[in-house]
């Protein structure tokens, strides 16, 4: 069973949310429960921070562990609960304000490089890195040195470029459109738990999903909808990424690969939405929309007698008025 954890990294909350899930995965293994699998989803909690990290007024670590004492859940005090696996010299002393989305890439090199443990082990290191030392997790070269304390390998160099990039920016916009408000959220099985719940919430969490019928569904089932919520959001590219795995199957729905049409040219990937549409329309010749976006994809890669003959075609099929403005826009100008 996989547990999505959505997190970031200077969420004192989140820090919290790391020891309980650690003591929850480990009663819940010694009672026998199926195996579990812990993978970080990213979240953002100042997503529009600047790059350059600013620091901490000298009120704010203050107030950062007043904030997270506050509620009954937490009168032992949440600092003495995360110090409890540190030892003596754990200090609590965050220092800096930055942008997380750097650590984020990190944390998707480390799954990359060594799967779920590798990646939670960075997790902790990120956390000791900010909470702990004061370290500036928007600085490249501390993020690097805490990788390299970590097992991370290449994170100099990887941080440098821009892999990955793509792939935090889609799982950022799938929280979003799952959804996904606060940090932390467990998800397992569909199923979602806010905030740095008990132990017990915890495990509650765990056996419901274990019990119920598999609420994961259809995997392409899944990523159309997701893929169609961020259409609606307005991040194409990230749709498409979505939708990719399955457009090698030649027997994937026709909705789907119109959908993934959609999304590449949105994006601007025009070859694909014209491959994507010609295999769609092959099943779906009928399609006066699809005609349409066929039409204006030849019409945006310079192909205007073709862009011509794709929308005379959706004005034969179809009344929509945009058909026959397009026909009339290039009917003067194609021989």
């Amino acid at each position: 069973m996989i547990v999505e954890v959505w997190s970031d990294v200077v969420c004192p909350w989140c820090y919290l949310g790391k020891r309980r899930l650690d003591r929850a995965v480990r009663r819940w293994q010694e009672q026998g429960g199926e195996p579990l699998t812990v993978v970080l989803r990213p979240f953002q909690l100042a997503p529009a921070a600047p790059l350059e990290s600013r620091p901490l007024t000298a009120e704010q670590p203050a107030s950062i562990e007043v904030s997270v004492q506050h509620t009954p859940e937490t009168t032992s005090g949440c600092l003495t609960e995360i110090a409890r696996d540190h030892g003596p010299d754990f200090t609590w002393q965050p220092a800096w304000s930055p942008n997380t989305f750097q650590a984020h890439r990190l944390l998707s090199l480390a799954l990359e490089q060594g799967g779920p443990d590798l990646q939670w082990q960075l997790s902790e290191q990120l956390f000791r890195a900010h909470f702990g030392a004061g370290e500036d997790l928007g600085d490249r070269s501390v993020l690097a040195a805490v990788a390299e304390r970590a097992g991370v390998s290449g994170a100099a160099d990887f941080l440098a470029g821009g892999r990955l990039t793509g792939a935090v920016r889609s799982a950022l916009t799938e929280g979003v459109v799952s959804g996904v408000r606060t940090a932390p959220t467990f998800v397992v099985r569909g199923r979602a738990l806010a905030g740095a719940q008990s132990v017990r919430a915890l495990l509650d969490h765990f056996g419901a999903a274990a019990e119920a019928a598999d609420a994961e569904g259809d995997e392409g089932v899944r990523r159309y909808r997701l893929a169609r919520a961020m259409l609606d959001v307005g991040d194409p590219l990230s749709a498409a990424d979505t939708l990719r795995p399955l457009l090698n199957d030649r027997q994937v729905p026709a909705d789907v690969r119109l959908l993934a049409a959609r999304a590449y040219f949105a994006s601007a990937q025009l070859e694909s939405a014209k491959r994507e549409l010609e295999v769609f329309l092959d099943a779906q010749p009928t399609d006066d929309f699809a005609h349409f976006l066929l039409g204006r994809t030849f019409e945006r890669l310079g192909q205007d007698g073709a862009a011509l003959r794709a929308y005379r075609l959706a004005c034969a099929l179809g009344t929509a008025p945009q058909y026959r403005t397009a026909v009339d826009r290039l009917a003067g100008a194609v021989p």
